[in-house]
């Protein structure tokens, strides 16, 4: 079974359409999108739409929450400082943190989806799980898979090696905790947020992680790294963001997404590309440059890296053998 990670798609309907057009070519039966599909862009209803259409077609996509779409929603307080846990009423809640030029856009979202057209989005976006479980050993979450009332829920899980250990070290005793073995193992966690694509994968013996990074390998766009004995070295994966990728400072980034391929009578095998996306972003560059609009030179600068510099054709199916029964 192929599985296509994306992430952080932020009201873009161009990089979706172009990432579905690969995708659905390569065989890819489910998708698992890691959060903030609304924020930064124009278009969050439609996005949303195309969205539940393409997961009625795939049974067993799974679609979170992501801050941006939190903040859409009102779900969570807002801090003007660092954020962190606060108490409301009997509940304890993480609090969410936005730049000005952001929470302008998140308002305005939260105001294009409140119009009775898009009443269905809106529902749909109310719904989203924080993290998710989608097979036993696989683990999904937006930016870090903590419980909601922890400070660390929107954090940058894959920001560094001292976050990444946190994961890791969390997931392992949070399965070790649990007595049903079925569910007791910790293989894949998936996280978004962070804009930058990469895969970390845990040393048991040497307590120390090992990076496969595309930005300073540019060969390991387009193709298959396979990883084994995933319950004793488990793995931490980032899809990027399929549209606006983090600007790096002497360093270049790419949209991009993952395809995980997983065979049930192998569950601790594990086969993933990375995948860069290739769109026209011209369109969006444009509509940005229509009038006043927040946080649009650096919206522009994002999107322009969503170009293809290694000569790679969108065409291309990094699983050498067909796909097989879906």
């Amino acid at each position: 079974m192929i599985i296509a990670v994306y992430s952080d798609v932020h009201s873009a309907l161009e990089p979706f359409y172009a990432m579905t057009w690969h995708t659905e070519r390569a065989g890819v039966a489910r998708y698992w999108n890691l959060g903030d599909t609304t924020g930064y862009l124009k278009q969050p209803g439609k996005l949303i739409r195309a969205v539940c259409s393409l997961e009625e077609n795939h049974p067993g996509s799974v679609s979170l929450m992501g801050n941006h779409d939190a903040g859409v929603l009102e779900r969570y307080l807002y801090a003007d400082g660092d954020g962190g846990v606060i108490q409301v009423g009997d509940n304890r809640v993480s609090t969410l943190r936005f730049r000005s030029d952001a929470y302008e856009i998140v308002k305005a979202h939260r105001r294009q989806l409140q119009k009775p057209k898009y009443h269905a989005e809106y529902t749909w976006l109310e719904e989203r799980p924080l993290r998710q479980q989608p097979i036993p050993g696989v683990y999904l979450a937006h930016g870090s898979y903590s419980d909601v009332d922890a400070d660390t829920v929107w954090d940058y899980g894959v920001k560094n090696e001292s976050k990444l250990r946190a994961e890791f070290e969390n997931m392992l005793a949070r399965v070790a905790n649990i007595e049903d073995t079925e569910h007791n193992v910790f293989r894949l966690l998936a996280l978004g947020h962070f804009h930058i694509p990469g895969v970390w994968q845990w040393d048991a013996a040497a307590q120390s992680i090992v990076t496969y990074d595309p930005l300073q390998d540019n060969s390991l766009w387009n193709k298959a790294l396979v990883f084994e004995d995933l319950s004793h070295a488990p793995i931490i994966v980032s899809p990027g963001s399929l549209s606006l990728p983090r600007v790096l400072p002497g360093q270049r980034n790419h949209g991009a997404y993952l395809l995980l391929r997983l065979d049930d009578a192998v569950p601790n095998r594990v086969e993933i590309c990375f995948q860069q996306s290739i769109y026209d972003w011209e369109p969006l560059h444009q509509d940005l440059m229509s009038g006043s609009y927040p946080r649009a030179e650096r919206l522009m600068e994002e999107l322009v890296l969503c170009s293809h510099p290694n000569g790679t054709s969108p065409q291309s199916v990094c699983f050498e053998d067909e796909p097989g029964e879906q």
